[in-house]
């Protein structure tokens, strides 16, 4: 029975290989459930994306390793970490950071992986999530990490293999997570279980089943199904909800993060300080915000991934919003897009609960397609995202023709339209929707990446037959035979300098070491820039990407 995983001289490199692996069946069975783990947030009420913000430090961690293609453990971990403090967001992505950062530190040095070093390391990682927190509340994502270290403590010295060591650690993290609702009574007041602690469980779930050589195919619905947060039913002291939840990264030089933290802690609540003299992350809440930014820059240099929320506006935001379990007519605005590919269908529904009509490039939908889903749609006031330049006249003829009020935001793309679908509430006017839209898409680029299906010569630009072409708002700006560069001369097109976030869409014809490759060309040349990933599944299109 095999109980360890030996980094031998001959099996080092598999070794390697089997961890990195690990991590990103974590991070896939993570993305797999985000939506229904954001659902369950309840604290802080806030940060009501928790699933997202853990997924985006899993993958802030898993592009790391990729880029250092690293050749031992201790390497890997590093990356890890790193990477994971890079891409953490909100509450829940530091403290998961945090967490990381110990599980890597106590695994690094390793000679071999057996079911008691893992249980050190599960140990060292929900000690620096206690310590990351200035307020550890019991009942969250650091008790769960807790219990399942004691629980791998105690079955370490039982012999298991691997997969029966972690199942055991699985089991117990989520008989853990079902005890958070005794733990927090704003918990069961909402009728929800914790969504950090959640998340803790799926990604030790996602490892399991890879080590198990289980199915890592997307659940189907009815298996992840469950009810969200009744915000409505939660008895919370005022200033529970009261102020700015405050997130940016400073980085610098020779940093005191230390006195950094104290004096965060001494302007704000729920701080959240971390890093190292060179890069420090902070989420805060706070009333004054300005004051705790001001004091930043006299510490380091530069502030990156700024973030502020008005705590007030979305509490009452939660607390009005209607059940998804409603009928579909309590929709205020209703949002109808046109999209092409499974991926980008899904960020559309799911993301933004809009009717999606198929189409795109080479497959434009009809003015009777449009109209038809306008009428179909759950409200008197409808939003037409056409997302392509060869749809807008269409669009345009459907709001025309509708009994409804309708009003067609002039999208060339599909990341641009994707963009402005994140700004739309179903539950706010037509004119504010449409208001609030029109300012988020102000200044953001959409890339989009193909190949040349012949020669030609536009715009300054020459491109040969297979070459990959970029445009940037519809406009070729760059062609060339290797994918990375393209991308790369397509960005500095596009004003990437001046931009913080890079989105990428990989389509159906793209394949995952083109996209790795070409995002590491990309992270080279701008250390800073943010980059996520989701797939698209688009036709003709290798990659498209919004910049924002």
């Amino acid at each position: 029975m095999q109980t360890e995983l030996e980094p031998t001289r001959p099996t080092r490199d598999l070794v390697v290989e089997i961890f990195a692996k690990a991590m990103r069946a974590a991070t896939l069975w993570l993305e797999y459930h985000r939506e229904r783990i954001n659902g369950l947030n309840v604290f802080p009420v806030p940060d009501g994306d928790t699933g997202d913000n853990m997924l985006l430090t899993m993958r802030g961690a898993i592009r790391a390793v990729d880029r250092v293609s690293p050749h031992s453990l201790a390497d890997a971990c590093d990356a890890l970490a790193e990477g994971a403090l890079q891409g953490s967001r909100g509450n829940s992505g530091v403290i998961l950071s945090q967490m990381l950062h110990g599980f890597s530190q106590e695994l690094r040095s390793a000679t071999r992986l057996t079911p008691g070093v893992l249980a050190a390391a599960f140990n060292r990682a929900a000690e620096q999530g206690y310590k990351a927190h200035s307020e550890p509340v019991e009942g969250t994502m650091m008790t769960v990490a807790r219990d399942l270290a004691r629980e791998a403590a105690l079955r370490a010295e039982e012999g298991l293999s691997m997969p029966q060591f972690l199942r055991a650690v699985l089991r117990e993290a989520k008989e853990s997570v079902a005890r958070t609702q005794t733990l927090l009574p704003r918990l069961q007041q909402a009728g929800v279980v914790d969504a950090g602690g959640e998340g803790i469980a799926v990604l030790i779930e996602g490892v399991v089943r890879y080590l198990s050589g289980e199915s890592m195919d997307e659940p189907i619905a009815s298996e992840q199904t469950s009810t969200g947060a009744d915000f409505g039913a939660l008895d919370l002291p005022e200033d529970d909800v009261f102020g700015y939840c405050t997130n940016f990264m400073l980085k610098g030089e020779n940093m005191d993060v230390d006195a950094f933290r104290e004096k965060v802690l001494s302007l704000g609540r729920s701080a959240l300080v971390v890093g190292n003299p060179q890069m420090i992350k902070v989420h805060v809440h706070t009333e004054q915000p300005g004051d705790i930014l001001s004091h930043a820059l006299t510490v380091g240099k530069t502030l990156h991934q700024l973030k502020l929320d008005n705590m007030d506006d979305q509490y009452q935001a939660m607390v009005g919003e209607k059940a998804k379990t409603q009928p579909a007519t309590s929709v205020t605005t209703a949002l109808v897009a046109v999209t092409a590919g499974d991926g980008l269908r899904r960020v559309f529904q799911n993301d933004a609960q809009a009717h999606v009509v198929a189409g795109g490039q080479s497959m434009n939908p009809s003015t009777g397609d449009l109209l038809r889903a306008i009428e179909e749609s759950p409200s008197e006031s409808v939003i037409l995202l056409p997302n392509n330049p060869n749809v807008i006249m269409s669009a345009q003829k459907a709001a025309e023709a509708s009994k409804k009020q309708v009003r067609v935001l002039p999208t060339k793309s599909t990341p641009v339209g994707i963009v402005a679908a994140l700004a739309y509430s179903p539950d706010a006017h037509l004119d504010d929707n449409f208001g609030a839209m029109t300012q988020a898409i102000e200044g953001v680029a959409g890339i989009e990446v193909t190949r040349a299906i012949r020669d030609a010569d536009i715009d300054g630009v020459s491109a040969k037959k297979g070459d990959y072409i970029g445009l940037v708002n519809d406009k070729l700006v760059s062609a060339d035979p290797d994918l990375s560069a393209l991308l790369v001369a397509t960005l500095e097109k596009a004003g990437v300098d001046e931009k913080e976030l890079l989105t990428l869409y990989p389509g159906e014809g793209s394949t995952p070491e083109q996209v790795d490759a070409a995002t590491e060309a990309v992270q080279k040349r701008w250390p800073d820039l943010q980059i996520d990933s989701q797939f698209g599944g688009q036709p003709h299109y290798l990659l498209i990407a919004s910049l924002e």
